[in-house]
Formats: structure tokens, sequence, C-alpha cells
């Protein structure tokens, strides 16, 4: 099982990863982390025998959430640790060992779904949004409890629906092209979060709207070539318009 914990490891939160036998018996618990928040959320036994687990870092990488990706062995020993990531927030949500060894992860960047493809080794070429890690690692253990959970049959009502198929237009991204250079990156860039506000770079006059999570603005701004706004913490959506076109991008304040 892959998780998170706040009871235990080296930051605020750090990866879990518990081992079970067959009769939910512990065998093994690690946790995973740095000084900050990390979380899994997906994890796969790999055809060594190890473990693939996915997540995402606060305390590692180059932005303020960077995709987490921790190869063990099968006792959960650190075997390599890499994280993905630009200056904005990247999250992986599901990871696969593929047939050539290496694995794939599903996440998001803003508001983009991102889809990442590496080697045995969890590299991407030379790509430079990939960083190594080296979280600490901790062997814990936690109270085992046996639940009685009530079991009840209830009566539901079955409807028929007639669902309606549709077919969305996907935009599709590629961050880090087949011809892969040092300059590749997952994000655009142009929105930059930092303690206490964000930051906003382009080119020429645009306009900056932010939002609050129950979609009402807080902020807004013209500016030119940059545009500073102070934000207290929270999660905020950022739309930039400039030249008759939009970018939008969620961003975390802390």
């Amino acid at each position: 099982m892959a998780g998170y914990t706040v009871s235990f490891g080296a930051g605020f939160s750090d990866i879990l990863l518990i081992k079970i036998n067959a009769s939910g018996n512990l065998q093994w618990a690690k946790t995973y982390g740095g000084t900050n928040d990390d979380f899994a959320y997906s994890v796969q036994q790999t055809s060594d025998g190890g473990y693939i687990v996915a997540g995402y870092t606060w305390s590692f990488g180059a932005g303020f959430d960077d995709a987490f990706l921790v190869k063990t062995d099968t006792f959960g020993n650190l075997q390599w640790v890499k994280t993905y990531g630009g200056t904005s927030n990247e999250r992986a949500y599901s990871v696969q060992q593929t047939s050539d060894g290496g694995y794939i992860l599903a996440g998001e960047t803003g508001y983009k779904v991102f889809l990442i493809k590496t080697d045995v080794n969890g590299d991407i070429g030379s790509c430079s949004i990939v960083s190594s890690a080296i979280p600490t690692l901790g062997i814990i253990s936690p109270r085992v409890d046996v639940a009685s959970p009530s079991v009840s049959s209830p009566s539901l009502s079955v409807n028929s629906v007639s669902p309606t198929d549709t077919s969305p237009a996907l935009m599709i991204l590629i961050p880090c092209p087949s011809t892969i250079s040092e300059s590749c990156q997952i994000a655009s860039g142009l929105i930059t979060p930092y303690k206490g506000g964000i930051k906003v770079s382009g080119s020429g006059e645009f306009e900056v709207k932010v939002y609050n999570v129950s979609g009402v603005m807080v902020k807004s701004a013209k500016g030119k070539n940059e545009v500073r706004l102070e934000l207290s913490r929270g999660v905020y959506f950022v739309e930039v318009i400039s030249g008759g076109k939009v970018i939008r991008e969620r961003v975390i304040i802390r």
C-alpha cells in the first residue's frame, strides 16, 4: 500500500509504503521524504520484485510541486528517486511498468494532463525536467488494529439511462520532444508563484486575472513585460490574456 503519513518521517508529510501478507498482517513499513510535503498516489510491484511509487514532492525538484518517482527493492529499500517538473506544479497520479522495463506516468501540470515515458532508471534522455533526489528513508512500526466493520445489504434502485456520447477535442502538448535538448521544459514558465504572490512574465502588454477555488475573481492587473500580484496562502487559478490568446494555470501559494 502507498500513501502518506504525518505521524512518521522527516517532514510535514512523507510518502508511506506498507507491505502486508495475505492475512493483512504487517511485514514492513517505510517512509520516504524531505523537510516539506511528499505524497504517493500509485504503487506497482515491478518485474524484479521491487516497487515503483509515484506521487509528488515539495521537498525536492525545480518547482513548488514536482512529480515524484521512487524505486525500491523488494524490502522497500531505496534504489533511485527522480523528480519531474518545471517552475509550476506537476503531480503524478498513476504509474505502470512498461514492456521495455521503463515506466509510464500520468498526471497533471496546471490545467493540462501530462504523460511521461521513462527508461528503466527513470530518465528521459538528457531532458532538463528530470532531477535526482535523495529522500530520507525511515523504518517505522505503525500500530495494527483488527477492525470489525458492520455489513449491511441495502436495496438499490436500478435505472436505465441513455448517456450522451460526446467526442471532445483535446490539445496535445509535447514538453519534451523526441529530439531532446537541455532547454525543454514541462511548463510555460510565464506564471511563477513565490511566497506571498505570483510573477507573470510576458512580451508586450497583457492582462492578468486571478480567481479563487470558488471561481470568484480576487485580483486583476494590466501591465507590460512583467506583473507581480500579492496573494495570501491558498490555491488560485491564474488567467493571462495577451494578443487574443489566453493562458490558464493553477498555482499554489504557500
